[in-house]
């Protein structure tokens, strides 16, 4: 019997540099001889030592290509129809340069990216679901934007926001806890 190539299940689309799957040979006639895989479109093909009928791949970061090698006793070899797992290019989120305000002063954070941003911790920001919350907080706090974008991949980033707490200079004890007490007194 003639040998046949059989066909890869499947192509596929994924995240820049998280990602990881299993390639499968289907309705292969004859033994997988090697793997071959291509980074330039077809261009060039660089031998895979595996020859079984799955292949796993992982953290791949540009388009590859991947195509199989079967020979079926003495019959000639042939080559499957390659597939494609596309890369889709990472999505930078910033989350900012870090800040220093002092105590009770509200600020912008001043998020970027393509998709949709998530802040936390989210207790002292007015929307955590947008790129330019305010943020109210009481102490030194650093904020993470998750970034995920219309493909489903995430990227990070982080912002500190240093909170000076000012020495007070009145003393009014009034009980709403702003310089309620005297400091080094």
């Amino acid at each position: 019997q003639n040998s046949f190539a059989g066909s890869i299940s499947s192509a596929d689309s994924v995240c820049y540099g998280v990602n990881g799957d299993t390639l499968q040979l289907n309705g292969n006639v004859g033994n997988v001889l090697t793997w071959q895989m291509s980074i330039d479109n077809g261009a060039n093909w660089l031998t895979q030592t595996n020859t079984t009928p799955k292949l796993i791949y992982n953290n791949i970061k540009q388009t590859t290509h991947y195509k199989v090698v079967v020979k079926n006793g003495a019959c000639p070899s042939v080559t499957s129809t390659p597939v494609a797992i596309t890369v889709h290019a990472i999505n930078q989120a910033s989350a900012g340069d870090d800040i220093t305000i002092t105590q009770y002063d509200p600020v912008t954070l001043n998020g970027s990216g393509n998709g949709t941003p998530t802040w936390s911790p989210a207790a002292s920001l007015n929307d955590a679901s947008t790129f330019t919350p305010e943020a109210y907080p009481l102490q030194t706090t650093t904020y993470l934007l998750t970034l995920t974008d219309v493909h489903s991949c995430i990227t990070y980033d982080e912002v500190t926001l240093n909170v000076i707490i000012p020495i007070p200079t009145a003393f009014s004890p009034n009980g709403d806890g702003v310089n309620d007490v005297v400091i080094g007194a």
